[in-house]
This record gives C-alpha cells, structure tokens and sequence, in this order.
C-alpha cells in the first residue's frame, strides 16, 4: 500500500510539474516499519528542485484532487516539501516551502 501510494503521488506531481520532485523519504511510522493500514498515515518529506511559486498551487492542488477521488489521499499524512538548499540552511531558518496535512493544500 505504502509503495502504490507514493508511486501515484511521484508519477502526478512529476505529470503536473515535471522535475520538481529530487529527493522524496518516508518518514515516521512508514520508515520504522510500524506502518498500520488503516491506521496509520504515510509521512513524507520532499526534496524540491526549486523553491514553489504560486503558479505551481493549481498544479499541486489537482494532483492532492486526483488522490482524493482515487481513495488513497486519506493515507497521505503530513507532507514537507523543502528544497536541496534548505538542507545546507541554519534549522532555525528553514520553512517548509509547501505543506499538507489532513488533505488541506496550502
């Protein structure tokens, strides 16, 4: 189930915004191998090749949409989107560049 959802997440984001995804982890209870299904969420932290910009909001809300109408968006935890850049940053000076949780964009 975890491998089905992130692949349809990766394969619609790289269809509406194609390069943008570099780097893209589990984390939490996917990563440890505590992963319940129908329980537990899928956690995430996504590495972008740029920092995202307002016009790219229609394209990650349609692809947060099509999720959604496929049934699995309910598994989708909280998702951080952040770029290689951020990684090199002070902690106290990184903000995740888009952020997801509950089925909520924005």
């Amino acid at each position: 189930m975890i491998e089905e959802t992130t692949t349809r997440y990766l394969e619609s984001v790289d269809n509406g915004l194609p390069g943008l995804v570099e780097g893209f982890y589990l984390v939490g209870s996917a990563a440890l191998g505590a992963w319940q299904p129908g329980v537990s969420d899928i956690d995430t932290i996504i590495l972008t090749s740029r920092p995202l910009t307002a016009e790219d909001r229609p394209a990650l809300e349609k692809v947060h949409a099509d999720l959604a109408d496929r049934a699995i968006a309910h598994r989708a935890g909280a998702l951080q989107q952040f770029t290689f850049a951020d990684l090199r940053a002070a902690a106290a000076s990184v903000h995740a560049v888009a952020d997801d949780a509950c089925n909520r964009f924005g």
